[in-house]
């Protein structure tokens, strides 16, 4: 389709105070930590506990954080391309995550001090997990025990 795929670089919209609306491409492939620090008027979708960006066909193309750092288990939406850098830092609380199929890239520090991880669902196969980008600081996410071709 020609689009390029696009990353978006640390603190990129970080003090952009009165930002509303962001229309992400739908080939994202990064984004890292602080891109949407101090953006209080941004407006974005929730789906269960999670804050998502993208665009008119895809709202959920990047997770960006979470309403409730306290949950035991996550599930990304199924739509996600990009879990965005720092996102889930600090859910010191989560046990279980799903994560869908069509999932590019796992940002620097995304599971930071997400220690108690012991289960990760995964929609696709093992060599489709293989295909996902980590960015360093994830391994709490990658040393769980993963669970292939789980639906959800």
């Amino acid at each position: 389709d020609g689009q390029q795929e696009l990353m978006i670089g640390i603190n990129t919209f970080g003090s952009c105070s009165t930002l509303e609306t962001v229309q992400l491409p739908s080939k994202i492939k990064s984004v890292d930590y602080g891109t949407f620090n101090v953006t209080n008027n941004l407006k974005y979708t929730v789906y269960e506990n999670g804050i998502y960006l993208g665009n008119l066909n895809n709202p959920y193309l990047v997770l960006i954080g979470v309403v409730d750092k306290t949950v035991t288990s996550f599930k990304v939406n199924k739509n996600t391309r990009v879990i965005a850098g720092r996102s889930l830092e600090s859910c010191s609380s989560i046990t279980t995550v799903y994560i869908p199929s069509t999932l590019v890239m796992v940002n620097f520090e995304a599971f930071m001090y997400c220690s108690r991880i012991t289960n990760v669902y995964y929609q696709g196969t093992q060599e489709q997990w293989k295909k996902i980008g980590f960015a360093t600081n994830n391994s709490y996410l990658t040393r769980a025990t993963i669970t292939y071709n789980y639906s959800y």
